[in-house]
């Protein structure tokens, strides 16, 4: 065994043995040929819901299994009478490929949201993983998703090929599951900015423009432990977490639409598709986002700060408004550091 190999063996028995809760089990051994295992969180999601993301996995072209966490916080007992019931109905259910069930019922309120059912998750497919020797791909999606009949393939090709840590995945919100034309124009108008929003940040020159969506990124599982695991968050834990291999120049994409997330209205999170869909709907106004003239603004300073770089014994030139702001945010301390 390498050195470096060895070291990396080191660093997710250390996570393991200090980072994971042991409460959360799996008894059945993972195949050795198992390429990846899926983590969905899911909260008082639908029967319906969860059968048509299994349903989408049905005719995958690799060794794959499924952890789905039943999450919510100990005093919710509306939940937990839901999750009992559902417990029930998927264990009982016959899937063709490995599904487990994990009861994460206990939780403390400040630590039961999403973030928290991920890492019960992920924990359990690096264990998994590390039993039999292997770095495989532990792939993120919700239990309101399904995915593309490619999906497998396609995401087990990209890490065979670019030799990255992570990756984010396309998405498009499937329009055929809206029933109401108010919800169909607000998914439009939400994701529309979404994708504007990252390409502009692309044009401007930012480095770390990437889509950070929990239904849609893959990590390898040793990568997982080496940078710390998935952050404990009610939400935007998935931007933080992909941010970990983003700004390490760790991450890639497949920007084909492999995952169709839901266009459903949410009160579940303070921020996100659920909640912008939500209250594009009740403002009842054009859904707006960033103005193009401020990154070109931005652009022209970054273009400028690159051609100075590291030697910032000249002010750089900025347009007013522009200079407003860095004199405000004290752009030379940030130089400094």
């Amino acid at each position: 065994m390498s050195k470096d190999k060895t070291k990396v063996e080191r660093t997710v028995q250390k996570y393991l043995d200090k980072r994971v809760n042991d409460q959360y089990k799996i008894q059945e051994p993972l195949r050795s040929d198992t390429q990846i295992i899926f983590v969905v969180p899911s909260y008082m999601e639908t029967n319906e819901d969860i059968l048509r993301l299994t349903n989408s996995l049905t005719d995958q072209d690799q060794i794959f299994e499924l952890i789905i966490v039943l999450n919510h916080a100990e005093e919710d007992r509306i939940a937990h009478d839901f999750h009992t019931k559902q417990f029930d109905f998927l264990s009982k259910t016959k899937f063709s490929f490995p599904v487990h069930v994990v009861q994460a019922f206990n939780l403390k309120k400040k630590k039961s949201g999403v973030g928290a059912a991920r890492k019960i998750g992920m924990d359990l497919a690096l264990k998994r993983f590390h039993a039999i020797e292997k770095n495989g791909i532990i792939a993120c999606t919700d239990a309101d998703s399904y995915l593309h009949h490619d999906y497998c393939s396609s995401l087990f090709d990209h890490f065979n090929k670019s030799k990255l840590d992570a990756v984010s995945i396309g998405f498009e919100h499937p329009l055929n599951l809206i029933d109401k034309p108010e919800i169909h124009a607000a998914i439009i108008a939400y994701e529309l900015h979404l994708r504007y929003y990252i390409e502009i940040q692309r044009w401007t020159g930012l480095p770390f423009a990437y889509q950070t969506v929990g239904s849609a990124m893959a990590v390898k599982s040793n990568a997982y432990a080496q940078e710390g695991g998935m952050p404990i968050l009610q939400a935007g834990e998935d931007f933080y977490f992909m941010h970990k291999f983003i700004t390490k120049d760790k991450c890639g994409e497949l920007p084909q639409a492999l995952v169709f997330p839901s266009p459903r209205i949410s009160h579940r999170v303070p921020f996100g598709t659920g909640r912008a869909v939500k209250d594009i709907i009740e403002k009842e106004q054009v859904y707006k986002s960033y103005h193009p003239n401020h990154f070109k603004r931005l652009k022209s300073f970054l273009q400028k700060l690159f051609d100075l770089y590291p030697d910032f014994k000249e002010d750089i030139p900025m347009e007013v408004p522009l200079n407003t702001y860095m004199i405000e945010f004290q752009l030379n301390d940030k130089i400094e550091e």
